[in-house]
């Protein structure tokens, strides 16, 4: 089954960005790859938009849980990866 893989983080509110990544491996280095300050600087809502939501003031709690309703399982937490990034993906 095909995967799509996010970074995200919550930084003044959730950061989702997609990635080109077809496996958790490749998201990882592309993660390990990326400007990360960049994408705090200009944050993308890859997520959000894809679901038809906004996810603005919600806590890291809710946006975890509202990513979980929709089906995405966390693949690797930030600290294994660079600050508090992790890769979520959804089937």
């Amino acid at each position: 089954m095909k995967k799509t893989y996010y970074a995200v983080a919550h930084a003044n509110g959730p950061i989702t960005r997609k990635l080109a990544a077809q496996t958790l491996d490749d998201a990882r280095a592309e993660m390990a790859d990326a400007d990360l300050r960049a994408w705090v600087d200009e944050p993308a809502t890859d997520l959000e938009d894809a679901f038809g939501e906004c996810w603005d003031g919600m806590s890291e709690a809710d946006v975890e849980a509202a990513m979980r309703q929709h089906g995405m399982a966390c693949e690797d937490a930030g600290s294994r990866i660079v600050g508090d990034w992790a890769v979520w993906s959804i089937a």
